[in-house]
């Protein structure tokens, strides 16, 4: 039985710690904290690439694409970078 919680993430982009409701099975890949997302949403192909790669500072630890193709998909899943926050927090305060 999968289980869900509300669980502490680093951001792939600022390397704080930040909370995201995840389940015990969930693969890893690239997580981005509500503000980094915020800063990311409006940028396009290379100069979202550009971002992405300067953030990480050369300290690849997850390949630049990788971080992009996650910023694409939330952009595909949601309006805005917004209404994304608004979703983590409620399932943060349902979890809570």
């Amino acid at each position: 039985m999968v289980g869900l919680a509300v669980r502490e993430f680093q951001c792939a982009l600022c390397q704080k710690q930040f909370t995201l409701l995840s389940g015990d099975l969930m693969f890893p890949g690239p997580n981005i904290c509500d503000e980094c997302l915020g800063e990311v949403w409006g940028l396009e192909g290379e100069e979202l690439a550009r971002v992405v790669a300067e953030c990480l500072a050369g300290e690849e630890r997850i390949p630049v694409n990788s971080i992009v193709q996650h910023i694409r998909w939330h952009k595909e899943q949601w309006r805005s970078a917004d209404e994304v926050v608004r979703d983590r927090e409620r399932e943060r305060r349902a979890q809570g």
